[in-house]
């Protein structure tokens, strides 16, 4: 059974030749389709711009061929807008990879790379979200993010990272107590979609020294927070930062409240 991408392409064919029938030129010497997407697939958002006489004229020496333009004024307007829609359908079908034979749908990439990639997550089904229970403040636990946090102990300050003041240990119990301040309001409002980390953005200024940068010191540090309600878990670091501008919480730094 021939495919609807070959009914299509037969039914361009044929509107192409009659559109430049009984005319003899360099656009003749080519198939029909070969010949709709030399005028086509190259130029189209120059054709979208711009009116028909003037996307003409920049045809001019379209393949570097001479005859090719007094072709192309046989051809009305319309019939060449015509064939570009054909062929803009054809070709988008094609890239979907949509190919309807007998009744079933089945699926061709024709890019490659990155493209194909992407048209494959464009006709991938889309799973429904699963969505679990939100758990109550108590049953949360939290753990130190010492891979990103360490970056900011031990050592001078530097033009990307501030050093706290404090030691390891004060530094996590300060944090700690931060979390425990604001985690009713954590658990209340982090999404219950399954697999889902939602972030918070926490700063205190107590009255008090924590940290230097590489201009002075600063009494105000700034926490990164991971809430993940279906493991019931936290996870957090932070950091000396004399440039916040708020102080409470919030879902992006310059949000904080």
């Amino acid at each position: 059974m021939q495919s609807d991408i070959a009914r299509r392409e037969d039914a361009l064919a044929g509107l192409l030749s009659r559109a430049v029938a009984a005319r003899r030129g360099p656009l003749l010497q080519r198939s029909p389709v070969s010949a709709a997407k030399a005028l086509f697939a190259a130029k189209i958002d120059k054709f979208n711009k711009g009116t028909y006489e003037d996307w003409l004229a920049q045809r001019t020496e379209l393949n570097g061929k001479k005859g090719t333009n007094e072709v192309l004024h046989e051809v009305s307007a319309g019939q060449i807008n015509q064939v570009r829609g054909a062929y803009e359908a054809l070709a988008a079908e094609a890239k979907a990879g949509a190919d309807e034979q007998k009744g079933e749908k089945s699926t061709k990439y024709v890019a490659t790379g990155k493209k194909a990639q992407a048209a494959a997550k464009l006709s991938a089904p889309v799973k429904a979200k699963q969505t679990v229970p939100r758990p109550q403040a108590s049953e949360m636990t939290w753990e130190y993010g010492a891979e990103h946090g360490d970056l900011h102990f031990g050592g001078k300050p530097t033009k990307n990272k501030t050093k706290w003041s404090l030691s390891k240990d004060t530094a996590i119990e300060l944090m700690e107590a931060e979390i425990r301040k604001h985690l009713n309001r954590m658990v209340r409002d982090s999404s219950v979609v399954e697999g889902t980390w939602t972030n918070w953005y926490i700063a205190y200024e107590p009255d008090y020294e924590v940290g230097k940068h590489q201009s002075g010191s600063t009494n105000t540090f700034s926490m990164q927070v991971q809430v993940n309600l279906e493991e019931k878990f936290i996870s957090f670091h932070g950091y000396p930062d004399e440039q916040v501008q708020g102080r409470g919480i919030g879902t992006a730094r310059n949000q904080i409240a």
